[in-house]
């Protein structure tokens, strides 16, 4: 089997490209030489690399959704510290608008 020409090969899934890999490893076989012998343990080497690498994401897990849970609390309470400080400020505004307005009366 003559070994692929690789200006010729064409992209294509996973799969073929195993395949086509599979395929070069068996013609290296039936030539051994000290050459081959290292390509090919780097070839393997390189494929069980491969075939280990995964998703780059980290899994979302029970720690991942507390941690999701945990965030939006702290969010509604930002938010709910916001409006009570508001409300208070404008409580105290209208206690010194009625004071203004007592000791006006009074004059």
């Amino acid at each position: 089997m003559p070994l692929p020409n690789p200006s010729k090969l064409r992209k294509c899934s996973a799969l073929a490209t195993h395949a086509r890999l599979g395929a070069l490893a068996r013609e290296l076989l039936k030539r051994p030489n000290m050459r081959n012998s290292i390509f090919l343990a780097s070839l393997l080497s390189g494929l069980s690399l491969f075939a280990c690498g995964g998703s780059k994401e980290p899994a979302e897990g029970p720690a991942e959704h507390a941690g999701e849970k945990i965030d939006n609390a702290a969010e509604e309470t930002k938010e709910g510290a916001e409006k009570a400080s508001e409300k208070t400020g404008e409580a105290l505004e209208n206690a010194g608008d009625k004071a203004k307005d007592a000791t006006k009366d009074e004059n």
